[in-house]
């Protein structure tokens, strides 16, 4: 059978299908494997009560109505298999694991995605971590595409939290940015590296605009562009030529590592911004690049600069 539950003392029992096994009573307790591929076309919610696992191959794919909610914690590998980890195509699989608007925990290795998009939420977002800087790379499939951004719709992307891997861009580079953040509010980025490739590289990192949707409150914390070439530039304020109602606002980029780089152009574009905080970072060594464009009511403190462009660091 592909659906085995097990309970603490080794004894099993066998269901027909994953809704089987989150709707039965002696199911409750136990840890729920599956060890075969499963398609899921209806709704299910999954129980508090049990815990689910995969192994030997099993995963899901979901069709009509298709969909389970309740989780707390799901691995893009649950929805697809990362067969040639760089070279298949994970994006299915990673939107479907966010989807659940259940905390993602990417594992230890190179998963190929296309363009991901953010639910929107106006309470509590999920957490969306890998296994570490340089450990979780998350590899562009595609030339001029963006990485992360907002699903469609008016709402807000709030309070989620994205830490502990790299992004690294197609080899034949981006116009756009690996992270587009019109619309996301209060969250929190941590822990994130961005790594070129071959020399193509994104446009920006972080782009920030409050047009169409607002962008505030969101914190940059240890991000790290260390001996790579590019991006131009890493944070990019900007308003789409909608004035100053559309700058984004209030948010705070913390113990940057910006080391050795070639082909940035300005590290914080920020002169379409309002109230950003630069604090605690280390620019060093970056050739013929501008640190910092200062944007109004800007706070540039406590920050090492060393070795960058030689007409200034901070242009106002």
């Amino acid at each position: 059978m592909s659906i085995i539950a097990f309970s603490q003392n080794g004894k099993f029992i066998t269901k027909t299908s994953l809704a089987t096994a989150a709707s039965d009573s002696d199911c409750a307790g136990k840890t729920i494997v599956v060890t075969s591929p499963q398609v899921i076309t209806t709704a299910i919610v999954w129980p508090t009560d049990r815990e689910l696992k995969f192994e030997k191959g099993g995963y899901l794919t979901f069709t009509g109505s298709g969909a389970i909610t309740g989780l707390t914690e799901v691995q893009p590998e649950w929805f697809g298999l990362n067969t040639t980890p760089g070279t298949t195509d994970m994006t299915t699989a990673v939107q479907a694991a966010i989807n659940t608007k259940a905390n993602v925990k990417f594992n230890a290795t190179t998963y190929l995605v296309g363009t991901l998009s953010i639910p929107e939420t106006d309470n509590n977002g999920a957490i969306i971590c890998g296994a570490g800087i340089g450990k979780t790379i998350l590899k562009s499939n595609a030339a001029n595409t963006v990485m992360f951004q907002k699903a469609a719709g008016a709402g807000r992307s709030m309070n989620y939290v994205f830490s502990d891997f790299s992004v690294k861009a197609h080899a034949s580079g981006s116009t756009g940015a690996a992270f587009s953040l019109s619309g996301f509010n209060v969250c929190a980025f941590q822990r994130i590296s961005y790594q070129s490739n071959s020399g193509g590289n994104y446009a920006k990192m972080f782009l920030l605009s409050s047009y169409p949707y607002g962008c505030y409150g969101n914190s940059f914390q240890e991000i790290m562009v260390d001996s790579q070439t590019g991006p131009s530039r890493v944070w990019s304020f900007e308003n789409g030529g909608h004035g100053v109602n559309s700058n984004a606002n209030v948010n705070s980029i913390g113990q940057a590592w910006i080391y050795n780089n070639t082909g940035i152009d300005v590290i914080v574009a920020g002169q379409y911004s309002l109230k950003t905080v630069v604090r605690d970072c280390e620019f060093e060594a970056n050739t013929n690049t501008t640190v910092i464009q200062s944007g109004e009511s800007m706070t540039i403190q406590d920050n090492y600069f060393e070795g960058n462009i030689t007409n200034g660091n901070i242009t106002y």
